[in-house]
């Protein structure tokens, strides 16, 4: 998953925002994307 998370975060950094804003809405610290 980490690897899964930097490759996105190489390939948009934005997406690193809407999985912080999903957690944030959804209050869940347990997720999977």
């Amino acid at each position: 998953i980490a690897c899964a998370e930097a490759n996105a975060t190489l390939i948009s950094p934005f997406v690193g925002r809407i999985r912080d804003w999903y957690l944030k809405n959804t209050n869940s610290k347990d997720y999977n994307i």
